[in-house]
């Protein structure tokens, strides 16, 4: 059995090495979904839902989950240290906050 090193991860490496993850995919999915549907209540009742804590959910929360787990830190992560420490960071304190912040 060979092993199989990843090139040198440049900036351009880490930007366009995406990875699919089917879990994280479908959790940020459901979660999405169920957050519009939410939105879609509210605003039908008359209420209002203010954009910044829409932005805040999507950009922070959801769109935090979805680089931390498919952009090309999920594919640096098992090679090197940093890339993993960029996803706890995110998926630890980034994540949380932008969907509590929504």
């Amino acid at each position: 059995m060979s092993a199989v090193y990843l090139p040198e991860p440049t900036v351009g490496r880490l930007l366009g090495s995406w990875q699919p993850d089917v879990p994280a995919l479908l959790l940020v999915a459901v979660l999405g979904g169920l957050y519009g549907w939410g939105v879609v209540r509210v605003r039908r009742r008359g209420g209002s839902w203010p954009p910044a804590r829409l932005a805040a959910f999507v950009l922070l929360g959801l769109g935090t989950i979805v680089v931390a787990t498919m952009s090309g830190l999920a594919v640096y992560d098992r090679e090197l240290f940093w890339p993993a420490a960029v996803q706890n960071v995110g998926l630890e304190l980034l994540a949380p906050l932008g969907l509590a912040l929504g």
